[in-house]
C-alpha cells in the first residue's frame, strides 16, 4: 500500500511539475490615454504554446514612459529589466526574477546618466544597456544580482548633430551598438547616416560602420547583424524611398543593402508600395518576417503589413508575401519571434498581437489594462547569455522528466510488491 501511495504521489508531482515549468510568458507595459501613468502585466503561454488571458496590473503606479527587456544574469537565471524614464533624470531600473510573481523587484538601481533606455544585451557576467538621451552604453555587473555600473562608453558622433542610442546586440564576444545622428527641429529633421559601433567587453571601440539614416532596429541572427533604417524623417501620408534593410558582417563590419523601399514591391498588396521598413524577426527554421508601414496624412492611422520571406529571399532582395495586416492607430510598432513557442509577437500601436501559423490573438487596451507600450518575450530573450539557446526555459526540465522516467520502474515494482 505504501509503495502504491508513493507511485501515485510521484505521478501527481510529475504531472504538476511539467506544466508549471513549461509555462512561458510575455511581460508588457501599458499607459493611460494621457501617457501620464502606466502598469506592467503578463500574458501567460501554455505548455502547448497558446497565449492565455493577460494578467494586467501586476506592477502598478508606473510613470508614462517605460521599457522592459529580458536577459540572463551570471548565474544563468532569467531576469526582466523594467526601466522608467523621466525627462532630465536617470532611469529608475527595477530588476525582477522572470519566474517570480513580480511583487517586488530583486534590485532597484540608477546608473549614471543612463536615460531613456533603448536596449540591453547580456555577455557572461555583465549586462550592457544603451540609452537614447546620452548615446551611452553602460556595463552592469549581474553577479549575485547586484547590478552596479562598472564603466560606460559615450558615442560622440559628428559635430553639429545630436546623437542617440537605438539598440544593442551581442554576437560572439563583441557588442554592437546602434546610434543615430540628427539635427534640426521636429518640423524638419536632418539625419546623417546611422552608426554601428563594435565594442569589446571592456567597451573599447573595435570598429564603426555607416548604415541607413534614422536606423530603428538592430537584430542578430545566425551570426550576422541586420539593421532596419527608416531612411530619414517620417512622412505623414508618404514613405521614404531610402528606407532599407541592411546586413552587416560582425567581423569586418562590411555593409550590404538587401532591400530598399524605392525598389520594393510585393504580391497581394491593394496598391503600389508605400511603406518604410521598420523591423525584422527571425524564426529558427529560416523564415523571416519583415514589417513595413507608414502613417497617413493625419498621423492617426499607421498603414502597415507584415511580410513573410526566407533568409535566402531576404538576401536576394525579396520581401516575400503578405502575412498579416496589423494597421491601426498608435505609436509602438515592433516584433519579436519566440522560437520556444513558435509565436510571432507584434506590437501593433495600442495593441499586442500574437501570430502562430494561421492562428492569431489580439489583446487590446481593455484586456491589457491600458494602451500597449512595450514588451519582452521572457522565455526567449533577444540577447541571451553565451551558451544559451535563446530560450529553453519553458521545457519541462530535468526534475519532471526524471520523475516521468522513473514511473514505469516504480509502479511495476509497487504492483509486484507487498501491500
Amino acid at each position: 500500500m505504501v509503495k502504491r501511495r508513493w507511485c501515485a504521489l510521484i505521478t501527481l508531482l510529475a504531472v504538476l511539475l511539467v506544466p508549471i515549468a513549461a509555462w512561458g510568458s510575455v511581460v508588457y507595459t501599458v499607459v493611460d490615454d494621457t501617457y501620464a501613468s502606466g502598469s506592467m502585466g503578463r500574458v501567460p503561454v501554455s505548455a502547448s504554446g497558446v497565449p492565455g488571458t493577460p494578467v494586467k496590473n501586476v506592477v502598478t503606479n508606473l510613470g508614462g514612459d517605460h521599457q522592459v527587456y529580458g536577459f540572463r544574469n551570471e548565474e544563468n537565471a532569467l531576469r526582466v529589466l523594467l526601466a522608467q524614464y523621466a525627462r532630465g533624470q536617470s532611469d529608475t531600473v527595477w530588476i525582477y526574477d522572470a519566474r517570480g510573481e513580480y511583487r517586488a523587484p530583486l534590485k532597484e538601481a540608477r546608473w549614471r546618466s543612463f536615460s531613456n533606455s533603448r536596449g540591453a544585451a547580456a555577455m557572461g557576467r555583465y549586462l550592457y544597456v544603451v540609452d537614447y538621451d546620452n548615446a551611452k552604453v553602460s556595463k552592469i555587473d549581474t553577479r549575485s544580482d547586484e547590478y552596479g555600473e562598472v564603466s560606460s562608453f559615450a558615442f560622440s558622433g559628428t559635430a553639429g548633430y545630436d546623437v542617440h542610442g537605438e539598440g544593442i546586440v551581442r554576437v560572439g564576444d563583441y557588442l554592437f551598438a546602434l546610434f543615430n545622428e540628427v539635427k534640426g527641429d521636429w518640423s524638419s529633421l536632418e539625419y546623417a547616416d546611422g552608426k554601428v559601433v563594435k565594442l569589446d567587453g571592456d567597451l573599447n571601440v573595435m570598429a564603426t560602420a555607416n548604415v541607413g539614416k534614422n536606423a530603428l532596429s538592430i537584430k542578430a541572427y545566425n551570426g550576422m547583424l541586420y539593421v532596419v533604417g527608416n531612411g530619414g524623417m517620417q512622412k505623414g501620408g508618404d514613405f521614404n524611398p531610402d528606407s532599407m534593410i541592411q546586413r552587416v558582417h560582425p567581423n569586418t563590419l562590411a555593409v550590404e543593402t538587401l532591400l530598399k523601399a524605392s525598389d520594393a514591391s510585393a504580391a497581394a498588396l491593394p496598391d503600389a508600395w508605400g511603406y518604410d521598413f521598420r523591423d525584422l524577426a527571425f524564426a529558427a527554421n529560416g523564415d523571416v518576417y519583415v514589417f513595413a508601414g507608414a502613417y497617413d496624412a493625419t498621423w492617426s492611422q499607421f498603414d502597415s503589413r507584415i511580410f513573410k520571406t526566407t533568409l535566402q529571399g531576404l538576401a536576394a532582395g525579396n520581401v516575400g508575401e503578405v502575412y498579416r495586416d496589423p494597421s491601426g492607430p498608435g505609436f509602438t510598432w515592433r516584433m519579436e519571434y519566440d522560437n520556444v513557442d513558435g509565436i510571432l509577437w507584434f506590437a501593433a500601436g495600442t495593441r499586442l498581437m500574437a501570430y502562430k501559423g494561421a492562428e492569431s490573438w489580439e489583446f487590446g487596451p481593455a484586456a491589457l489594462g491600458g494602451n500597449f507600450y512595450s514588451f519582452v518575450v521572457v522565455d526567449a530573450p533577444v540577447n541571451p547569455a553565451p551558451g544559451d539557446s535563446g530560450g529553453g526555459c519553458n521545457s519541462a526540465g530535468f526534475p519532471a522528466f526524471f520523475l516521468l522516467a522513473l514511473l514505469p520502474l516504480l509502479c511495476v515494482r509497487a504492483k509486484g510488491g507487498r501491500n
